[in-house]
């Protein structure tokens, strides 16, 4: 008898302790940064309030990710009951101007917002497409984020694209005719400064012709 009630003891002490300490590691506070355009509200309710004794940070991190907004997550434990999520988001790399309406892109073709105006370069002449923040891009526009990533540093500020045929507009008011047999953009690129190094300034380049560039 009285072992029965040493184990009973016992065991009312272990229960007692181990919800004192699921209760010390549940989630009490979080904190989140870097969000702007990901909803900070479906943020906290993938997150809810996990204890940490058993919780899957990594699982969590990477439901926060499929956000189309975020590219990236992360979760710091501060102390025993708090969290720090810390959200690097998609960044902007050029405008799309479909017919007067602004959509903000970024590198792998995903629209960020629609109606703002950055100070980046700007794609126009495309066909009408279905557009909403979070929605990708038709595929066969990523080459031309892929063009503005090779040739933004030369001073690209706009691609026009007229029947297929690609144009790009330079900061110096040079055009450069890339036609629409198009190559590579690192080629592209390299094609660029080769012409701009010999120290002459253009109103017009032609890169057309694979294998050939002309500048007037």
């Amino acid at each position: 008898m009285r072992h029965n009630k040493r184990y009973l003891i016992f065991l009312l002490v272990a229960l007692t302790g181990f919800l004192l300490i699921t209760r010390i590691f549940r989630v009490k506070e979080i904190t989140i940064v870097g969000n702007v355009l990901a909803n900070e509200g479906s943020i906290r309710r993938i997150i809810g309030q996990p204890n940490l004794l058993w919780a899957d940070l990594k699982l969590l991190e990477k439901k926060i990710g499929e956000d189309s907004m975020v590219k990236k997550a992360t979760i710091e434990v501060i102390g025993v009951s708090s969290l720090r999520v810390v959200v690097e988001e998609r960044k902007p790399v050029a405008n799309i101007d479909l017919s007067g309406t602004l959509l903000q892109i970024s590198s792998d073709g995903t629209i960020l917002s629609v109606g703002d105006n950055a100070n980046l370069p700007t794609i126009q002449g495309l066909a009408i497409f279905p557009f909403m923040p979070g929605q990708a891009i038709p595929q066969e526009h990523l080459y031309l984020l892929d063009l503005i990533e090779a040739t933004r540093d030369l001073g690209l500020i706009e691609i026009k694209s007229t029947d297929g045929k690609v144009t790009l507009i330079m900061a110096d008011n040079c055009e450069v005719y890339l036609g629409n047999n198009l190559e590579e953009p690192d080629i592209i690129r390299q094609k660029l400064k080769e012409i701009t190094m010999r120290g002459q300034q253009h109103k017009y380049i032609d890169l057309s012709q694979k294998g050939y560039a002309r500048g007037l």
